[in-house]
């Protein structure tokens, strides 16, 4: 993963993220087994980073947990945990020149993204359920940061946020939070051109919301795999590991 990320071309750094990214959303294996043990050395951040607000560093923790996940992995949940919780914004990898309020909305949504994988690790590896003391507190702290975070006009310049807003969706108790996390998956002028586009998304949580999370009921990432078979089915389900 350090050499694609240090490659100047877009094309394999896109797919690498995209994949790692479809593995979480889909909770189905990568294709690509990546090499997660070599240390990143790229000196400024990959286009496909800044894309996103997603640092490399982000990346290869993705494709760790993926791989733990799947019991593909040797590495323990306690070491991807603290790298996570260890994590601190790089300043090389913050774009020169943004004004005042663009760059506290990029650094919120890095923040926003370590609680996301620490909620994903959490839910996935642990096998805890939603109602853990640890992923209420990452939850309401991506809720608040999202909250930060100006949209954008129009719509399809807004950043892509569709792994932020899916998990805490999982996570979501309350109407009013559903409420939002299906406006935000679901506006079609803004999805249309992130990495990922899965408007069936909001279906599948329309189905865990309603079934497995009724009145806010504690869910699990198994029930929000079986909420995905359900509502958005997809081949080579063999091997997923919910």
């Amino acid at each position: 993963m350090a050499h694609i990320l240090a490659c100047p071309r877009y094309g394999p750094a896109c797919y690498m993220m995209m994949d790692v990214m479809g593995s979480m959303v889909y909770g189905l294996p990568q294709l690509v087994d990546y090499n997660t043990r070599i240390e990143l050395f790229h000196p400024e951040p990959q286009s496909v980073e800044r894309f996103g607000c997603f640092p490399g560093e982000f990346v290869v923790l993705l494709a760790k947990i993926n791989a733990c996940r799947d019991q593909t992995s040797t590495e323990g949940w306690q070491s991807i945990e603290q790298q996570l919780v260890s994590w601190e914004s790089r300043p090389q990898s913050v774009p020169r020149g943004l004004e005042s309020w663009k760059l506290v909305a990029w650094l919120a949504l890095q923040e926003a993204w370590r609680h996301t994988l620490l909620i994903y690790l959490y839910l996935a590896v642990c096998g805890v359920a939603t109602d853990d003391p640890r992923i209420r507190t990452s939850s309401k702290q991506v809720f608040q940061l999202m909250g930060v975070i100006k949209r954008q006009d129009p719509p399809v310049s807004n950043v892509h946020v569709l792994c932020q807003y899916l998990i805490v969706g999982i996570c979501s108790r309350t109407e009013k939070q559903r409420r939002l996390v299906r406006e935000r998956l679901g506006y079609a002028a803004e999805t249309r051109m992130w990495l990922l586009r899965v408007p069936e998304i909001v279906t599948v949580l329309d189905h865990l919301w309603l079934g497995a999370g009724m009145a806010g009921q504690p869910i699990t990432w198994g029930d929000y795999v079986q909420s995905r078979r359900a509502m958005l089915p997809l081949s080579d389900q063999s091997n997923t590991m919910g």
